[in-house]
């Protein structure tokens, strides 16, 4: 297996979620530099969330946020009349600056080296879905998502 696997299943079993890569400069194509929300497309790791409702929007935002990460608006008629969900994922733009990274090169059984780190910060990793207070079952798509700017 992958160091990057044995890193990924570790950052599942440390954070208790699912966690899906992204290779820096996707994320960073999608992202504002100023870290504000931007509207992007669904990435391709994450296409199955429409397996069961259709996604209507999505947007994320970057590391100078106090929680950066993405958020994905899923449209769900049988919710009716609040037929907006929303899941977050939350964004690890740097791994090895993160208090979870000594638990998960512990869980991974993977020993800490330059070339370690290198590659690591090669990647972004998403963290989710979760499912945050008042944002499940609205009227309306919440206004940071939907104020959300477009990357030019």
């Amino acid at each position: 297996m992958k160091t990057i696997e044995r890193i990924r299943f570790a950052l599942e079993r440390v954070t208790d979620n699912s966690v899906h890569i992204l290779a820096r400069p996707d994320w960073q194509s999608r992202v504002l530099d100023n870290g504000e929300p931007t509207r992007m497309r669904l990435p391709v790791e994450l296409e199955n969330v429409e397996r069961d409702a259709r996604v209507v929007m999505v947007a994320g935002s970057g590391i100078v946020n106090a929680d950066p990460g993405m958020d994905v608006v899923r449209e769900d008629e049988g919710d009716a009349p609040e037929v907006f969900n929303t899941d977050h994922y939350s964004a690890i733009e740097n791994l090895v600056e993160h208090p979870h990274f000594p638990n998960v090169l512990r869980v991974a059984g993977v020993a800490d080296s330059p070339e370690l780190r290198a590659g690591l910060n090669q990647s972004v990793f998403l963290i989710g879905p979760k499912r945050l207070p008042n944002h499940h079952h609205r009227q309306e798509i919440l206004p940071h998502v939907k104020n959300a700017k477009l990357k030019m």
